[in-house]
């Protein structure tokens, strides 16, 4: 009997020690939170662009014995524009001749533009890119006060006009310009 108490002693003892290095019992926290951040780079943008080419033929205005061609008008180009500068914006449009008949370098074509601006921006209204031969030495402004956001398929609208007498016959080429500032 004594054998077994002694037994008894050393399995207890044996317990007793095991219980004693066991690892603690995890505790679960249903209320635990961690936080991360989100961050969003939008990048700048400034993108303007144009369709069509316009053609604008000039021919007699009236009957034999005038002078007068034109005006005549294009309206297929279009403007498209976006941006999102904090800072309001406008569209500009310079010229350069890029192809003149042979021997008609001088003349007195009018050509003047107009571009619609929608609720984005302010049109300027009618602008001379060429007036009777002198093309116009600095960029126009043709849309102001440009905020946030786009201005989408606007009218593009060129007319011109000249005279028999000082504008030759031929192919009068420009090539007109758009740049936001």
């Amino acid at each position: 009997m004594q054998a077994m108490k002694g037994r008894l002693a050393a399995a207890l003892a044996f317990i007793a020690l095991s219980i004693g290095f066991m690892p603690p019992a995890i505790a679960i926290n249903v209320n635990s939170s961690s936080n991360q951040t989100v961050t969003i780079t939008v990048a700048s943008v400034d993108v303007i662009s144009v369709s069509a080419n316009p053609n604008l033929s000039l021919q007699l205005s009236g009957a034999a014995g005038t002078d007068t061609m034109g005006p005549v008008s294009d309206t297929s180009g279009r403007l498209n524009y976006s941006q999102n500068s904090p800072n309001s914006k406008k569209i500009t449009a310079s010229i350069t001749a890029t192809g003149v008949p042979t021997g008609g370098a001088a003349n007195d074509i009018n050509l003047t533009i107009n571009v619609g601006a929608g609720p984005q921006g302010a049109s300027t209204g009618t602008v001379i890119l060429d007036n009777s031969g002198t093309l116009a030495a600095n960029a126009q402004d043709v849309v102001t006060g440009i905020g946030k956001g786009m201005i989408a398929n606007s009218t593009i609208t060129y007319t011109a006009s000249a005279t028999l007498a000082a504008t030759p016959q031929g192919s009068y080429s420009y090539t007109v310009t758009f740049t936001s500032v």
